[in-house]
């Protein structure tokens, strides 16, 4: 199946030349919601404003809809994009700010014979309604017609018919005897069949649904303005999906926080567009409010079955709204999942420290024969096949850097392996810029360096990326003779815990530090071979700061990631 949005090799480079978006890939199918998210400066709000049209396409190719779509206007996507800031208009009410792209815009609408509809529709009310109910439904509205309200749009909508067919069902039987019954039925049809001799006269052809046809039998499409019922329709619907009925004639400044938000929803379907862009929507709201406009969002998207894309920094927002996450870091996508397979699975180390709350434990360890060490006093035995695994993972991936140190020169992909690599390390790259007020004019002087000797402070940058480059192969040369460094992750909730006194198998002894009450969980702190640990236990776990407990470690509960490129190294079972 085509995918609805096919991203392909997107790059975006700034005037400046800093490099904001590498290589992103990314196919999106029909009505599914991928959220983007990382750490801010990370790219992923710069991808969403390309796919939105509201940046530039430095390199790649997007497709929305089988369609390309890198020089297309934003405003012929056929997206509705929601902002972090809301903007909504002060001087506009609730209704004038979700109208208001409504107003602004033509949409393509079918030419309709209103006449013919209109006789249609009071046939079709005739025909599946019985007189009481109709006699009723008349009186409610001549009622909300006194109170001020609009009684066609209520019979339109009570009836399920157009305004011109409401219309004529009121003056019809406002002057007929509503007893005539088949009576009524017969001199409707007979309005109808005269209505389509005068369109055959004239050269016309309608469909069942009073659209007019072509030659070749295609309805004919005309592109104008809405006009103010058409309006009213849409943007009723829209307040009722969001419970903003009562707040319609309020000003945005008479609203709260989470009924703002809820706006600017409404502003985005009303437009009925199949694409929707979300960037970091929820992020100015209070924590309570994050969480129930969560849910709403989800089951918005899940209503009106649009394709949603998102962007946030909250991985809490991203695991539980997302059908895929795109993990994203210094501009590179580091893993592209479901929101499961990313928590379980971790890529690299940056993904599995930036996905889960709270943050896995890593500890330093080391490799020596078939044991890993932490510390001096703690080993877990490896099989004969997992450390065959850790083997062939380091003489593979020495050969990998090996490779593009000696095409570093020649080849651009090099040059941007090493960046990646940096990105999943969350090491800071060579161009990277330190913003602490210390170092102010220091950067002054680098930017300004930079501005009038571009080429040459590329240079030194490009230079600086391969030593980084050469310093990681020649220490995975090292590895791959024996004994090593290696990093283990650890998930709060894998760290087992037992009373020493009841237990007096093989395993540490630490003392809690700090012992955290979040409801329905403990978050137990404590040192363990110089490592800071936290674990994850049920609030009814009995646990004391002043007495040991016992630490296991299981090899199934952990992952091993490479020191040097971040990369974690899978077992095969």
């Amino acid at each position: 199946m085509e995918p609805f949005i096919k991203i392909v090799n997107l790059e975006k480079v700034y005037p400046n030349g800093a490099k904001a978006v590498y290589n992103f890939n990314l196919d999106i199918n029909k009505n599914e919601f991928v959220v983007l998210v990382g750490p801010s400066g990370c790219g992923k709000t710069t991808t969403l404003r390309m796919i939105a049209g509201l940046e530039d396409i430095t390199k790649g190719d997007l497709y929305i809809n089988g369609e390309y779509s890198n020089y297309k206007p934003s405003k012929d996507r056929k997206i509705a994009i929601v902002f972090q800031s809301y903007a909504l208009y002060p001087q506009m009410n609730v209704f004038e700010n979700i109208a208001f792209p409504l107003t602004v815009n033509k949409y393509r609408f079918p030419v309709v014979d209103k006449k013919l509809l209109a006789y249609r529709d009071v046939s079709k009310v005739l025909q599946s309604f019985d007189t009481p109910y109709i006699e009723q439904y008349l009186k409610e509205a001549e009622d909300k017609k006194y109170a001020g309200g609009d009684s066609i749009l209520y019979l339109s909508k009570r009836f399920d018919i157009s305004r011109a067919g409401a219309k004529e069902l009121r003056s019809l039987l406002d002057h007929s005897d509503s007893e005539q019954g088949q009576h009524l039925i017969d001199f409707v049809n007979e309005k109808i069949s005269e209505r389509l001799k005068e369109l055959n006269a004239e050269g016309k052809t309608v469909n069942e649904f009073s659209e007019y046809l072509d030659a070749d039998g295609n309805v004919i499409y005309e592109s104008r303005k809405m006009d103010k019922y058409e309006i009213q329709d849409k943007v009723f619907a829209a307040a009722e999906i969001l419970d903003l009925g009562p707040y319609l004639n309020r000003l945005p400044k008479q609203l709260s926080g989470g009924q703002m938000q809820r706006v600017a929803l409404g502003r985005a379907i009303v437009k009925d567009v199949p694409l929707f862009l979300m960037d970091e929507p929820l992020s100015n709201l209070d924590a309570r409010l994050r969480v129930n406009m969560r849910a709403e969002i989800v089951k918005l998207h899940k209503r009106i079955n649009a394709t949603t894309i998102y962007v946030t920094h909250d991985q809490t927002e991203a695991m539980t709204m997302a059908d895929r996450i795109v993990v994203m870091s210094k501009g590179f996508i580091q893993q592209i999942d479901k929101p499961k397979e990313i928590y379980e699975n971790p890529s690299n180390l940056f993904v599995a420290k930036f996905i889960g709350t709270p943050s896995i434990n890593i500890l330093e360890g080391s490799i020596r024969d078939n044991l890993i060490e932490i510390g001096h006093n703690f080993c877990i035995e490896l099989t004969k096949e997992r450390k065959e695994a850790i083997e062939k993972f380091y003489c593979d991936l020495y050969d990998e850097f090996k490779q593009h140190l000696d095409s570093y020169d020649s080849d651009e992909r090099s040059k941007e392996f090493i960046l990646h690599v940096i990105s999943a390390m969350e090491e800071k790259p060579a161009n990277s810029v330190d913003i602490s007020k210390t170092n102010k004019f220091r950067n002054l002087l680098r930017m300004l360096r930079r501005l009038f000797a571009k080429d040459k402070a590329k240079d030194k940058t490009e230079d600086y990326d391969k030593k980084i480059l050469q310093e990681k192969t020649n220490t995975l040369k090292e590895y791959c003779n024996g004994g090593h460094p290696i990093l283990i992750g650890l998930r709060p909730e894998n760290v087992r815990l037992e009373d020493v006194a009841e237990d007096n198998s093989h395993g540490a002894s630490v003392t809690p530090s700090l012992i955290e009450l979040l409801g329905s969980e403990l978050y137990v702190h404590f040192d363990f071979e110089g490592n800071e640990l936290i674990a994850k236990v049920p609030s009814d776990t009995q646990i004391d700061t002043n007495k040991q407990i016992k630490l296991k470690i299981s090899i199934n509960d952990i992952f091993l990631f490479d020191p040097v490129s971040g990369r974690r190294i899978y077992f095969i079972e």
